[in-house]
């Protein structure tokens, strides 16, 4: 089974197990649905010993076993991904700080090269 990004407005952001060519089992949901691939972003996880049309509960096993969503957490696309949801969760308040934060980030690298380039 490989691992796919969802990219359905029903599944958006979930990941998926790719047991066939025709069958998609979504992790995170755990429902069995069959998904277009131009829905589908893979990615280089595999998990070994998967067989066409095993049953959920040992698919799920499997993957618990694997760590595949603790490896997939683990990405600079699962990362970019959760610091995006995480950007459109604040509110007025946080983007406040954050903007006050780069300032002050960008101040301080500013003060830097100015003192590298005397």
């Amino acid at each position: 089974a490989e691992l796919a990004f969802i990219l359905t407005i029903s599944h958006v952001g979930n990941t998926a197990d790719l047991n066939e060519t025709r069958e998609t089992h979504v992790v995170n949901n755990s429902c069995r649905a069959l998904m277009a691939f131009k829905r589908l972003r893979l990615t280089d996880f595999v998990v070994p010993k998967v067989l066409p049309n095993m049953k959920e509960t040992k698919l799920t096993k499997l993957v618990k076993d694997f760590d595949m969503m603790g490896k997939w957490e683990a990405t600079s696309w699962a990362k970019k991904i959760a610091t995006k949801k995480q950007k459109a969760s604040m509110d007025d308040f946080g983007r406040f700080k954050a903007m006050l934060a780069k300032q002050k980030r960008n101040a301080a690298i500013k003060q830097k090269v100015a003192e590298l380039s005397k």
